[in-house]
């Protein structure tokens, strides 16, 4: 294997078992359903970034740079980001003689890791979300225990930043503590809530001739209600020693219940 010096070895493996039931249209009704145990573990994603949206075939940021310790966090091994251990996608409906059909939709997937991703330390670059956090050096100002000048630069670790409990205190600058990222890797936070979807839908149709059909109908979306959160801004940083603060926060949750209804004539 021809891997260049100061690069590991880039790596994406997928195991899958699928479980796969299904039932043509036939006797009023039809059938189709499959399960999904999955495994997807590496270091590369592949062409397109999905854990930071980077849409670059070919050009991402991943493995740029050889491995240093400001970068290490990009190339230790874990789930990546479109790991979902099992899913669950079941379709059926069933069509009565008087026209009505009725039909049921149910999709239930496990969440995806949610990983601390540090801005790039690369000052061309200064791009957030791009390597997963092992605890980065920060600089900041102080007034305190110069010599000569009135400012000048203190360094300390992310754990300086986000330890817990209480606050670090540089002279006159107190930092809250919130989290340590001394160990952050691929999930290091957990992953989003498995999700449940259902949606109902009712069809209506008459026709009048060979030529002519008319049909009313109506789908449900989300029937549940679920509003569970499918992702949060897990971005440490803004740029380089800026830290983010809305990290943590929610950006994205399930769509929430909704209706869509139609009429329709084919002729």
């Amino acid at each position: 294997e021809n891997t260049p010096v100061g690069f590991p070895s880039a790596l994406r493996k997928y195991y899958a078992l699928e479980l796969i039931l299904n039932q043509r249209f036939g006797n009023h009704w039809l059938f189709s359903g499959n399960m999904r145990f999955a495994r997807l573990r590496g270091n590369y994603e592949g062409l397109y970034r999905n854990d930071n949206g980077q849409s670059d075939p070919n050009v991402t940021s991943l493995f740029d740079f050889p491995d240093s310790p400001l970068l290490s966090g990009q190339f230790d091994q874990g789930p990546l980001n479109n790991d979902v251990p099992f899913a669950l996608k079941m379709y059926g409906s069933y069509a009565m003689d008087n026209g009505l059909t009725f039909g049921a939709a149910l999709n239930v997937a496990a969440g995806i890791p949610r990983t601390p991703l540090l801005a790039h330390p690369n000052g061309f670059y200064q791009n957030s979300g791009e390597v997963p956090g092992n605890n980065p050096i920060y600089y900041w100002y102080t007034q305190t225990g110069c010599s000569g000048t009135d400012y000048c630069f203190i360094k300390g670790s992310a754990d300086a930043f986000f330890a817990d409990p209480g606050a670090y205190a540089v002279g006159s600058w107190a930092f809250p503590h919130l989290y340590t990222y001394s160990q952050a890797g691929r999930g290091f936070l957990g992953r989003t809530a498995t999700t449940t979807g259902l949606d109902l839908s009712i069809t209506w149709a008459h026709q009048f001739n060979r030529w002519a059909t008319f049909s009313l109908g109506a789908t449900v979306f989300n029937v549940l209600g679920a509003r569970e959160i499918t992702a949060s801004d897990d971005n440490v940083e803004l740029q380089a020693g800026v830290t983010d603060p809305d990290y943590t926060n929610p950006i994205a949750f399930q769509d929430p219940r909704s209706i869509r209804a139609f009429a329709k004539w084919s002729f």
